[in-house]
């Protein structure tokens, strides 16, 4: 079992669609907000507020959906992310036992970049 970078790219701009779905529906409510506060007489009289509220709306669910989706997919991703975490607990107590190997020689000093070609090939066989 090996790193799959794709779970974490997938993650990441999950996060970016779900923060670019926030951002438009939130500058929506403000132009909604600035729309409703300036009108002038009857709301139903206004064309332009009721054309607003109409899109507002059928995006607002579009986006809702996005989000939904979203969750669901982020719910899948942490759940394929878990199956990792005692490799990388095993890992971790390794790496710092063989760093702590220099305490007895100078000798035994092992750098982040050696010990991961090490792991990588041992998960390999």
């Amino acid at each position: 079992m090996s790193e799959k970078y794709e779970l974490e790219e997938g993650r990441v701009n999950l996060i970016k669609g779900v923060t670019m779905n926030r951002r438009e529906m939130e500058q929506m409510e403000a132009d909604l907000l600035e729309k409703l506060s300036s009108v002038q007489g009857s709301l139903l009289e206004d064309e332009g507020l009721v054309k607003l509220l109409n899109t507002s709306k059928d995006t607002a669910v579009g986006l809702r959906e996005k989000l939904e989706v979203a969750q669901k997919t982020e719910e899948t991703l942490n759940v394929a992310r878990e199956v990792f975490r005692p490799v990388a607990t095993r890992g971790s107590v390794l790496y710092f036992l063989l760093t702590d190997f220099s305490l007895v020689n100078c000798m035994y000093q092992t750098s982040l970049s050696q010990f991961l070609e090490i792991f990588d090939r041992s998960l390999e066989k």
